[in-house]
């Protein structure tokens, strides 16, 4: 009898939850599972730089598992037999990534090294090693019972209200200490809508200053700034300048900042931008490949100059336009990835291509056909009509030279205004610039400018 395969789509997402307040002897077994796992990685470790003395050679996944388990590795039985495999392959992983480095010359390259006595490695626990009850809202993890006494460990997980799990949606678990609790990463497999046809096409070209710039098929373009990710770069390149170790405990707490906010802010643009093409009735969503600018057709890295080069490598294209694919197949909008290369070149009115026509960073003059074009708004319809060349718009002068541009206050912190002439202080009210014919927030139409939306990641 054939097994019936499950043709349903699906998307993996991660939830992020926190464990809640755990007993002292919840709390103590949860800190032996990631001190087993350190104290594995480092005997793993050991053994592969033992074999790479020995041999010259590092041993692979499967040679440091079968050691493991048949020198009754004490760490290795501290552990489910998954969540120790789990280790090793993260420990292999680290090699093949040095490896990769070092194939490409990087002399900044190192090895996989020991981990700390105090370090609480993550816990990785497979599908089948790990149950999620929907009542309880409480997951169940295996842990070896010839070690623990028992087979199994409860651990109640605050989630994100919206986060409806099924418990066959599981696929990964992970259990990570960080800043004195521990938080359960829950890997799931989400069933997704089909993806839907026949509606507006929407065209991004992403940038710099203007992280996004956007022309939809409905006659609209719209900008989405980049302004607030600039700031926040440039404060914690500022703070981290004077840091004396990069391994330093102010810089690792800068890094992590750093990191918790850029995602917060990719996370809310990526959101607010797919919720507004939802809104929209658009059903393909089609997004400039930035890989052309960095590479040229040698695969060589192009040389835009230090500030150039350092601006365009580090600004997160990749993240961005991952962010908004999942978000977009969660809603039936399919994605698409074209060449961008000479988009900012060419005319979208007439297609005349010429460099120099770029007169300033945000202004377009053809001198063919006399139009005058926001810069990243005619890179955006020229991925547009690139994508469909058998339709051609027209587009009105207001869209192209002024199109509406989006800002928000992304931040938790809600900073007092100046008070208008005749008006009095509003300090409850969150910063926003409107300006006439533009959006006060992401998602807000034109209408409604007053009262700017609350974003959520």
């Amino acid at each position: 009898m054939n097994k019936k395969t499950d043709t349903t789509n699906k998307q993996a997402l991660t939830y992020v939850g926190r464990v809640s307040k755990p007993d002292d002897s919840t709390a103590l077994l949860l800190g032996l599972l990631g001190f087993s796992a350190t104290k594995l990685w480092n005997s793993a470790l050991w053994y592969a730089k033992e074999q790479w003395e020995a041999t010259g050679k590092i041993p692979s996944f499967a040679e440091v598992d079968k050691f493991m388990k048949t020198s009754n590795n004490r760490w290795y039985k501290s552990l489910h037999a998954q969540s120790a495999q789990a280790v090793l392959e993260e420990l292999w992983q680290s090699y093949k990534s040095w490896f990769a480095l070092r194939k490409k010359g990087d002399p900044k390259a190192k090895p996989p090294g020991f981990r700390r006595k105090t370090t609480l490695s993550v816990v990785t626990l497979k599908k089948d090693s790990v149950r999620w009850d929907r009542e309880t809202r409480t997951i169940r993890i295996g842990i070896p019972e010839a070690v623990y006494g028992h087979k199994y460990l409860h651990l109640p997980v605050q989630l994100p209200p919206e986060a409806d799990i099924e418990p066959a949606h599981i696929q990964l678990s992970r259990l990570i200490y960080e800043k004195g609790e521990w938080q359960a990463h829950l890997v799931c497999d989400i069933p997704v809508p089909e993806t839907r046809t026949g509606g507006h096409t929407l065209a991004i070209d992403l940038g710099m200053n203007v992280l996004s710039a956007s022309a939809c098929t409905d006659g609209t373009t719209a900008l989405w700034s980049g302004g607030e990710l600039a700031g926040t770069e440039r404060y914690f390149e500022k703070e981290k300048s004077v840091c004396n170790d990069s391994k330093s405990r102010k810089s690792k707490t800068l890094n992590s900042k750093r990191s918790r906010q850029r995602h917060h802010f990719l996370h809310s643009l990526t959101r607010t931008i797919v919720n507004d093409a939802h809104a929209r009735g658009v059903t393909t969503i089609v997004i400039g490949d930035l890989k052309d600018m960095r590479t040229d057709k040698k695969g060589e890295v192009k040389d835009w100059g230090d500030s150039g080069n350092q601006g365009l490598h580090k600004w997160p294209y990749s993240m961005i336009t991952g962010m908004i694919r999942y978000k977009a197949n969660m809603l039936g909008i399919g994605t698409k990835v074209i060449s961008e290369s000479y988009t900012s070149q060419d005319c979208s009115q007439c297609g005349t291509r010429r460099k120099a026509s770029r007169v300033t960073r945000g202004r377009y003059a053809c001198p063919t056909c006399g139009a005058i074009v926001h810069a990243d708004v005619n890179g955006a319809i020229n991925i547009l009509q690139r994508y469909l060349p058998d339709v051609r718009m027209s587009w009105s002068s207001g869209c192209l030279a002024q199109p509406v541009v989006n800002r928000f206050a992304w931040r938790e912190t809600t900073p007092r205004l100046h008070a208008l002439p005749g008006k009095p202080r509003n300090s409850n009210r969150r910063a926003q610039v409107q300006e006439p014919g533009t959006w006060a927030s992401f998602g807000a139409t034109p209408a409604s400018t007053n009262k700017p939306k609350e974003l959520s990641c």
